[in-house]
């Protein structure tokens, strides 16, 4: 899998994808930081795919977002996007009326990341 992209390469996508998941979520580059311990400039610079991280720090930034996934994070493939539809399409369904612009919403700035990631 991974012979296909380089390192930088790599690591910019997946910085994207916390980006992506932070904006989605609402939070801040500050508020990540204090929650997994490591400082604004540091998790910045992970984010812009500037800084490779440990393991344990990746296990700490998953873990301060509700909604992210280490197969979302770090898959460098369509995989990730596929699984994401299909997760999306089962909040759909099952959401109650007043959740659907909501939802709505989420999907529209999902979808212009996506395009903007595409384009890059």
């Amino acid at each position: 899998m991974m012979e296909n992209i380089n390192e930088k390469e790599y690591l910019i996508e997946v910085g994207e994808r916390l980006r992506q998941q932070r904006i989605l979520e609402k939070v801040s580059q500050e508020q990540i930081a204090a929650k997994i311990g490591i400082s604004k400039t540091q998790y910045s610079k992970i984010e812009r795919g500037l800084a490779n991280t440990s393991i344990a720090t990746l296990v700490k930034i998953v873990s301060a977002f509700d909604n992210l996934s280490f197969d979302y994070l770090l898959a460098n493939n369509n995989y990730a996007e596929n699984e994401c539809i299909n997760i999306l399409k089962n909040i759909i369904e099952n959401a109650p009326p007043d959740e659907i612009n909501r939802i709505k919403e989420h999907l529209l700035l999902t979808e212009r990341l996506i395009k903007q990631m595409h384009n890059r």
